[in-house]
């Protein structure tokens, strides 16, 4: 019962105590006041100076007509409502209901609120809840940011600004174009509620949710959000910028694409320089380089994008690297991309695959040429290994290699110092022996993947087994046959590989 009763109280005595709160509009001043029932039902006319009082809202203008019977005005001139020691409202026009505590302001309508300056034609303004609404278009001063939209709410309490409606902000760094967003004037930070563009020093971002501190120059933006800067564009579910730094940090499905390189970066986490050019990604990391004929996919645990001395792009990955294209494959600890020079240098037990062939040696260099390579040096005793089946593998060994590309097939194989090679030599299509030849230079040639001839640069020591006469030694030292890690599709570059691990080597 007594919590029934407490009920029965809230619902009905609390709002008959907030009606008895209610007050009349006070008539604090007028030079004339006539009544006369032909000028208007009711109504009392007041001239010059004319001052009204209402829950502590005065409210000033030249003329006015009061009608007593429903507690509201109609005033003329010079409007200006002021509500505590910071709201000011100004206008040409009122309408003011004292039931409902609306004022309808129209014409050159203006309102201050400390540091913050509204312009417009025509506003409502709720003076029991301190909202303000205008509907035919607004612009607002606030320090130095300059906003308007066709639509807007003020909540003079909080101090904030909801606007709709071709929203615009601009100040001398930003110009901020949006369909929906909310602005703090204290904090001024911006809040957006659909499609938003920010152009700032040199950027431009896009979101459909987020928020921007203009005062601090800093941001967070998701649901389709993205910055681009010169030639790239960072994308991802929720980006962080630093605009006075030029910092960006990105979280999950983050992209980083360069129009200019023609390189895509993915991941979950990114991070990215303005001024610097810096990018960093990770987790899930990927790199695209893509052309008209054919794309590069390159998988490592870090990925980073920066410039050299020199200003060239370099682009650096980090542990576990594996990449694939339809003509080339790779694996590697690490590995780095220079622009000056169209290399790509691969460390820590990088293994090639092109065709039949696989390429291995203590460091790698692949160059490039629209896309293509073209040559790839390989260093410290390298070895070139292709299959004939699964007992008999061709074998090129030295102490450094220049392999020889022609639309990404490799025709020719330069061998510098302490040159070595064991083959199956064919005719008519039939292995016809195991050829072991010792000669410190020698210039292999290739042909739709076979052999075709051995230069030897100098004195050979060659020898010619029988395929019934084969020796023993049938692997030079140090043979390795990586085939099981081979990635067969883009796919595959996302499985872990150890290379260090169950290598079948032979000597």
């Amino acid at each position: 019962m007594k919590f029934s009763f407490f009920l029965l109280f809230v619902f009905y005595a609390v709002p008959w105590l907030q009606a008895q709160e209610e007050k009349k509009i006070e008539i604090l001043n007028a030079n004339t006041i006539e009544y006369n029932k032909h000028i208007a039902n009711g109504a009392q006319r007041l001239l010059g100076d004319v001052r009204f009082m209402h829950n502590q809202v005065v409210m000033y203008c030249d003329s006015a007509y009061y009608y007593p019977e429903n507690d509201s005005l109609h005033a003329f001139g010079h409007i200006h409502i002021s509500q505590g020691d910071t709201l000011h409202l100004y206008g040409e026009f009122l309408r003011y209901d004292g039931n409902s505590s609306l004022a309808q302001v129209r014409k050159n309508v203006k309102l201050i609120d400390r540091e913050t300056t509204l312009t417009t034609d025509n506003m409502d303004y709720d003076i029991r809840n301190k909202v303000g609404y205008y509907f035919k278009g607004g612009k607002i001063i606030n320090g130095e940011n300059k906003l308007k939209s066709e639509q807007g709410y003020y909540y003079s309490t909080m101090k904030i600004f909801h606007f709709k409606g071709k929203v615009f902000c601009t100040n001398a760094r930003d110009t901020i174009l949006s369909d929906t967003l909310q602005y703090n004037t204290v904090s001024r930070v911006a809040y957006f509620f659909g499609p938003s563009h920010i152009y700032t020093q040199g950027s431009y971002l896009y979101c459909e949710d987020g928020w921007y501190n203009t005062a601090k120059d800093l941001s967070r933006f998701s649901k389709n959000a993205f910055l681009r800067s010169k030639s790239r564009t960072l994308s991802g579910d929720t980006l962080y910028y630093d605009g006075g730094k030029g910092k960006g940090k990105a979280l999950r499905h983050v992209m980083i694409r360069d129009s200019v390189q023609k390189v895509i970066l993915k991941g979950h986490f990114g991070y990215y320089l303005r001024d610097t050019e810096y990018s960093f990604i990770t987790d899930s990391a990927l790199m695209i380089q893509y052309s008209e004929k054919d794309s590069l996919y390159l998988h490592a645990d870090t990925i980073i994008s920066t410039l050299d001395s020199a200003g060239k792009k370099m682009l650096k990955a980090y542990h576990h690297v594996c990449f694939y294209r339809n003509d080339l494959q790779g694996r590697c600890d690490s590995a780095v991309y220079t622009e000056r020079d169209s290399t790509l240098r691969l460390f820590r037990i990088p293994v090639l695959w092109s065709d039949v062939h696989q390429l291995t040696g203590e460091y790698i260099e692949l160059l490039m040429k629209n896309g293509q390579m073209y040559e790839a040096r390989l260093y410290n005793f390298p070895m070139i290994i292709s299959e004939e089946d699964s007992l008999k593998y061709n074998q090129v060994k030295g102490k450094q290699m220049i392999g020889y590309f022609r639309n990404n097939q490799l025709y020719k194989i330069l061998v510098k110092g302490n040159g070595q090679t064991l083959y199956y030599p064919e005719d008519k299509g039939e292995v016809i022996g195991l050829n072991k030849t010792d000669c410190s230079d020698l210039l292999i040639h290739i042909d739709s993947s076979k052999i075709t001839r051995i230069d030897f640069l100098t004195r050979p020591e060659a020898t010619l087994f029988p395929l019934n006469q084969l020796p023993e030694e049938r692997f030079l030292k140090g043979f390795v046959w990586y085939k099981q890690w081979r990635p067969l599709s883009l796919y595959d570059i996302f499985i872990p590989r150890n290379l260090n691990a169950k290598k079948e080597e032979k000597e």
